[in-house]
């Protein structure tokens, strides 16, 4: 037996079956924003790590010059 979809919003399981048109269009958009947000956090999180590490080695390059 195939257990029907369903797609939980504040705490409220709704089935997929039931949605219209427009909310599925709006789930998607949904789901594409989390997407990018989730993406853009990663690579935030990257460019931070850079920056510290830049930053680490100019510091250790103004040590060695005085």
């Amino acid at each position: 037996m195939t257990e029907e979809k369903k797609v939980t919003i504040d705490g409220k399981d709704y089935k997929v079956s039931d949605l219209s048109e427009d909310a599925m269009k709006l789930i998607t958009q949904l789901t594409l924003v989390s997407n990018k947000k989730n993406s853009l956090l990663q690579e935030i999180d990257i460019l931070d790590r850079a920056n510290n590490s830049y930053t680490t080695m100019l510091k250790s390059e103004l040590k060695i010059n005085e």
